[in-house]
């Protein structure tokens, strides 16, 4: 058995599925359909775009990437060996 493609779950899914049902239930249903239409015309550049999708809005979702979006600190600290910033 495979693993669910959301970055933070760890269930268990059946063969064929890619997402765990809470998972899949989550994504907006445009995208499902185009990860559904892209595997079945084995668009597979369409396939890909509509999983990162998919897998991004999951994580964003759930708090996955919030530390990658949180605002640059109000200073940049350059260390002493590279200098003074300038």
């Amino acid at each position: 058995m495979a693993r669910c493609a959301a970055t933070s779950c760890r269930d268990t899914v059946s063969r064929g599925m890619i997402f765990c049902p809470d998972h899949w239930a989550a994504i907006p249903q445009r995208t499902q359909r185009a990860i559904t239409a892209a595997w079945r015309a084995r668009d597979m550049q369409a396939y890909a775009e509509a999983f990162d999708a998919a897998r991004t809005y999951l994580d964003l979702a759930d708090g996955t990437f919030e530390d990658v979006l949180a605002p640059p600190p109000p200073k940049w600290v350059v260390p002493q060996h590279l200098g003074v910033a300038r």
